[in-house]
C-alpha cells in the first residue's frame, strides 16, 4: 500500500477505484493506492526499502495517472508491504478460504482447549461480491458451533493440500 501526499488540495470528484490497482481517497490530501505482487518474496516485514517504494510508486501512479493526472506531481508520503491471502485453485476454480486454522497457528495454549479457537475467512479476492455474505455466514455458525461441519467441503479443499 502506498499513501501519495498531494501538494494542493485534492479535487475528489470520481469514485474509489477497484481492480487490477485500487485507489481509495483519504481526507483532502491523500490517495491510498495498491498494490503491487511480487510472488516470489518472502519477506513478511511491513517494511518497504525506499528503492523499491519509489519503484512500486512509479508503477501505480502510471496506471493511476489516467483517472488523476496530477498524481505525477504528487510526493510519496509512505510505503508498506502486506500479505495478501491467495486462494488456491480447485477443480471448482479458485474458491476463498474458510476454516479453523488452529493446527496452522499452532499456539501451545491450544492444545489445552476442546473447541477450535482460530478461524480464516479470507482470499476472497472479487469473489467477495458473489460469497461474503453467504460464506459469512456459514463461517459464524461454524465459529459458534465450534465445528466446520456447516461449512461447504469444496471450500475447505485448502486444508488437504496444505504447504505450510
Amino acid at each position: 500500500m502506498l499513501v501519495i501526499l498531494c501538494r494542493d488540495e485534492l479535487k475528489f470528484e470520481g469514485p474509489c477505484i477497484v481492480g487490477d490497482t485500487w485507489v481509495a481517497a483519504q481526507g483532502l490530501h491523500n490517495l491510498i493506492l495498491g498494490a503491487t505482487k511480487d510472488w516470489d518474496n518472502c519477506n513478511m516485514s511491513a517494511i518497504v526499502e525506499a528503492e523499491a517504494a519509489v519503484a512500486a510508486c512509479a508503477q501505480l501512479s502510471k496506471k493511476v495517472s489516467t483517472f488523476y493526472p496530477s498524481i505525477n506531481h504528487w510526493l510519496l508520503q509512505e510505503a508498506h508491504a502486506g500479505v495478501r491471502a491467495m486462494a488456491p485453485r480447485t477443480p471448482w476454480g479458485k474458491l476463498p478460504l474458510i476454516g479453523c486454522i488452529d493446527e496452522i497457528v499452532n499456539v501451545e495454549s491450544l492444545r489445552k482447549l476442546q473447541f477450535p479457537y482460530y478461524w480464516i475467512f479470507g482470499g476472497l479476492g472479487s469473489r467477495g461480491l458473489i460469497y461474503h455474505a453467504w460464506l459469512g455466514k456459514k463461517i459464524a455458525q461454524a465459529v459458534v458451533s465450534r465445528s466446520e461441519a456447516s461449512l461447504p467441503k469444496e471450500f475447505l479443499s485448502w486444508k488437504s493440500d496444505r504447504k505450510y
